[in-house]
């Protein structure tokens, strides 16, 4: 719903203020906080939620400079499915496309002829301001892109090399494979009831300037399922294995979900080699345990239906509200075809495994990357690992680096960047 009542927030090329809605959106947040300025313009229009739409709320508001009243920036629609079970992206309203346009960020660029009204020098005079368009334009790409990702997750997987094998030891053979390189080398440990092509997306991104290695792990993908004991601390041993095999002098443990501790156990087992962890929507809370008899429940409804109770599990825990569907799917899909007297007591080491006691082996640097759905605790976690820290992506589920790939790659690189040399 779009209408121009014609509001003045004031002259082109000088600064307005932004009046942000609470709870604050992730399009308005950059690296110093909120984003207080957009570009002014003497004619914007008029924006809304249309009646009856529960998935869009206005975002931001500006103020008229000529009668003073408020009007909305900028509406924010998030992912819904209409009527015929299609599911819709997201989308933004803005009140004006000015909002982006050169002549407005930078008037000695020159406006169109019919341009009557005097340009202001503010943006000129303080240019550091506009930082927070330029953030919130960035955000904008990221926020919108993940659609648009999609179909670059699937020709990631296409362009994979074929996996190299070694064996554990016990026995199992273990799938993984390798581009790129530059060190350090970066490990990519998965999910439960995932597989390596989870972190497709990294790998086409950070091959270009590392070492990329991405291991199946028993009991998943191509990797071999004939264990006798699933553990965390076998499956650590299997990360020695292919780092040895491979001869990585200089590794960085990335590992989603179960492959935070996964990392501990393996950092504990060649401390000479792993320079730094990244848990992803992981260890959150070293010390927060699920009761046991919450956990019996849980294992309980899998053994009589391991297909329902699973998909039950991942729509109730593991999906935000902005999690696209086919990755929804995807995960759905990867789970439940799992063997169930595979899956489930891999499924029961993980819960078994005592994350504070690991963590607090680790000497190296930790820097997690966790989503906001669930808190992470970093002073509890500190309490064992002084070295431990963590960056939150907002917005996602469990699964960041395939639901907003982009903003999860530029924070990997961030930590990457700052790790400490040696």
């Amino acid at each position: 719903m779009i209408s121009w009542p014609n509001y003045h927030s004031g002259a082109n090329g000088d600064y307005q203020s932004v009046t942000v809605v609470e709870p604050v959106h992730e399009l308005l947040r950059g690296p110093s906080g909120v984003i207080e300025y957009f570009p002014a313009h003497p004619h914007e229009g008029s924006v809304g939620v249309p009646e009856n739409e529960d998935r869009a709320r206005v975002i931001a508001k500006g103020v008229s400079q000529a009668s003073g009243r408020d009007f909305n920036l900028v509406v924010a629609f998030e992912y819904r499915d209409d009527r015929h079970g299609n599911r819709l992206g997201r989308a933004v309203a803005e009140s004006s496309f000015h909002h982006f346009v050169d002549y407005n960020w930078d008037t000695s660029k020159g406006g169109p002829s019919f341009l009557s009204e005097p340009p202001g020098d503010e943006i000129k005079r303080d240019p550091g301001r506009l930082a927070g368009i330029k953030n919130y334009v960035t955000n904008l790409a990221r926020w919108l892109a993940p659609v648009l990702l999609l179909a670059f997750v699937f020709t990631a997987t296409q362009a994979q090399p074929k996996s190299e094998i070694v064996n554990a030891s016990d026995g199992v053979p273990i799938h993984y494979s390798v581009q790129g390189k530059g060190e350090p080398a970066l490990v990519f440990i998965h999910c439960w009831s995932c597989n390596r092509h989870y972190w497709d997306n990294q790998v086409a991104e950070f091959s270009k300037t590392y070492r990329v290695v991405t291991i199946d792990l028993p009991g998943h993908g191509e990797s071999g399922q004939g264990r006798k004991t699933w553990s965390i601390e076998s499956y650590g041993d299997d990360v020695k294995t292919v780092v040895t095999k491979l001869n990585l002098k200089r590794v960085v443990l990335v590992g989603s979900s179960m492959g935070g501790p996964i990392a501990l156990e393996a950092t504990r087992r060649m401390p000479d080699r792993v320079v730094a962890i990244v848990p992803v929507d992981t260890l959150q809370n070293v010390d927060q345990k699920v009761p046991q008899e919450q956990l019996d429940e849980v294992f309980k409804q899998m053994e009589a239906d391991f297909k329902g109770a699973s998909t039950s599990l991942l729509n109730q825990f593991f999906f935000s509200p902005t999690t696209p569907a086919a990755i929804k799917e995807r995960v759905i899909n990867d789970t439940i075809s799992r063997p169930p007297d595979v899956a489930l007591p891999i499924l029961k080491g993980v819960f078994s495994y005592d994350a504070a006691a690991g963590i607090k082996e680790v000497k190296v640097p930790i820097r997690a990357i966790n989503a906001d759905r669930v808190p992470t605790d970093v002073a509890a976690n500190r309490k064992y690992a002084p070295q431990f820290d963590a960056v939150i992506i907002k917005g996602t589920g469990h699964y960041p680096m395939l639901e907003d790939p982009a903003r999860f790659n530029q924070m990997l690189a961030e930590i990457l960047r700052n790790l400490p040399r040696q």
